[in-house]
């Protein structure tokens, strides 16, 4: 899916005194998903590394009691896994580089990246937790589409579910584990349907959950690498005379197109690249209704119904 480099530099803790157990929590949990989904390079020369705090490869080479008794926020879990990390990915490769830009003249024209703690540098290839992660992949994979992988078995216009599912469950599951996404697949799914068929029994009439739904509707079609058609929405809003939030992606060199239900406020009314109705989707994917063959809801700007 893409190739990432650990940063080095960004260990750089000024202040060793300073508790930075959080980044490297966040960090290590950006690992763990990326490691079975992108291609992770070490720096070759890790182990001489010279950062504000002395050489990097006393982490390593100290044991855990020299080095608790420099950075005493690091316990033995964080130490292990540093060192499992460390000396696995700092062996040297064929591909490994120094820096962004070389990593980026290795692989030319793919998603390429730095993973490491947060330091305050917030660039945008530069991913320090789950959520800057994810947001590395979309931007990408929504500017260059031809790259999603789609499984019609999950969803046929969802191709990134599990991630928007989360967003959903997180909000009907306060603890949901993020590190165990994998291993709470279900629970992820169960918490995102719950959470819509609770919002799908309110007034539907309601003003705020109108306003609700164009935040969520938005949000479920960014993690899914969709973009917004403007120029359509607005041309759309003033043939009909409603409200519509339209958005795109290209799915096997077709365009498919989602747009936010603002009458149940929890689905998409989904269409092909000719604007015709294939039905309507909660934004948990499940199918809530059948295509509507009478072309109400097709998208007239494209079906020609604008005529």
């Amino acid at each position: 899916m893409g190739n990432l480099l650990i940063n080095i530099e960004s260990f750089n803790w000024h202040n060793p005194n300073v508790n930075n157990s959080n980044s490297l929590k966040h960090f290590i949990l950006s690992f763990e998903n990326a490691k079975n989904r992108d291609s992770i390079y070490g720096h070759p020369k890790t182990f001489s590394f010279n950062l504000g705090w002395g050489d990097f490869h006393e982490i390593f080479f100290w044991g855990f009691e020299k080095t608790n008794a420099m950075f005493s926020w690091i316990d033995t879990e964080l130490y292990n896994y540093l060192v499992t990390i460390f000396m696995y990915y700092s062996k040297t490769t064929e591909n490994n580089a120094e820096t962004f830009a070389q990593i980026n003249a290795h692989f030319n024209g793919h998603n390429n990246g730095l993973i490491g703690c947060d330091n305050g540098d917030n660039v945008i290839h530069n991913v320090f937790n789950f959520e800057r992660l994810w947001n590395w992949r979309i931007t990408f994979k929504s500017a260059n589409q031809n790259v999603i992988n789609w499984n019609d078995d999950v969803s046929f216009f969802l191709p990134n579910i599990e991630y928007s599912n989360l967003y959903l469950a997180q909000k009907h599951i306060d603890d949901l584990n993020l590190s165990k996404i994998r291993e709470e697949h279900d629970v992820v799914t169960l918490g995102a349907k719950l959470y819509c068929d609770n919002l799908y029994k309110l007034n539907k009439n309601n003003f705020e959950l109108m306003a609700q739904a164009e935040v969520e509707g938005a949000e479920i079609a960014r993690r899914n690498f969709y973009i917004f058609d403007a120029e359509l929405t607005r041309n759309e809003q003033r043939l009909r005379n409603s409200k519509r939030s339209i958005y795109k992606i290209t799915k096997h060199n077709e365009t498919l197109y989602i747009s936010i239900d603002f009458e149940k406020c929890n689905c998409y009314e989904v269409c092909d690249s000719n604007g015709r109705h294939l039905g309507e989707y909660r934004f948990d994917g499940l199918k809530n209704s059948n295509a509507d063959a009478t072309g109400g809801h097709n998208i007239w700007m494209i079906s020609g119904q604008n005529n």
